[in-house]
C-alpha cells in the first residue's frame, strides 16, 4: 500500500489493517493473510507501466522480470545474490535487458522453447 489504509478480510473471519509501506499476500493453501513491510514502489510499479530497480539483487530482479514478461526464469540461489543492478524497464524486450546485464556482469542466458530462460555464471 502506497498511501491511506485498507481493511482486509480473508473470508475466514480474519480481518487485518494494511498501512502505507506494507504488502499483503494471501496464501490460498492456509487461507491466511501475510502482511509485512516491503518495497511498495517496486510492487506497484506495474500500474505506471515501468519497473524501476535500484541496487536490486539479480534474484529479486528475475522474480519481477518473470512476472513482467510472463516467463519462467531459472537461476541458482548463489548467483541470485552475487550481482546487483540499477535500471528502469518500460517496453524493452527481455533479451535486450539480459544482454545488457550480461555485459555488466559475467552471466550468460539461454532461452528455451517452453517459455523459460536459464541464467548462469560464465565459466
Amino acid at each position: 500500500l502506497v498511501e491511506g489504509s485498507v481493511a482486509l478480510d480473508s473470508g475466514e473471519g480474519e480481518q487485518r489493517q494494511l498501512h502505507p509501506g506494507e504488502i499483503a499476500r494471501y496464501n490460498t493453501a492456509t487461507q491466511k493473510l501475510d502482511i509485512r513491510r516491503g518495497n511498495v514502489e517496486l510492487e506497484s510499479c506495474w500500474a505506471a507501466g515501468k519497473l524501476v530497480f535500484e541496487r536490486q539483487s539479480l534474484g529479486e530482479i528475475c522474480r519481477y522480470l518473470s512476472r513482467w514478461y510472463d516467463i519462467r526464469i531459472d537461476i541458482s540461489p548463489a548467483l541470485a545474490r552475487n550481482y546487483a543492478y540499477t535500471f528502469t524497464i518500460t517496453d524493452e524486450p527481455l533479451e535486450a535487458i539480459l544482454r545488457i546485464m550480461s555485459r555488466i556482469n559475467p552471466i550468460v542466458y539461454t532461452f528455451s522453447d517452453n517459455r523459460s530462460v536459464s541464467i548462469s555464471e560464465v565459466e
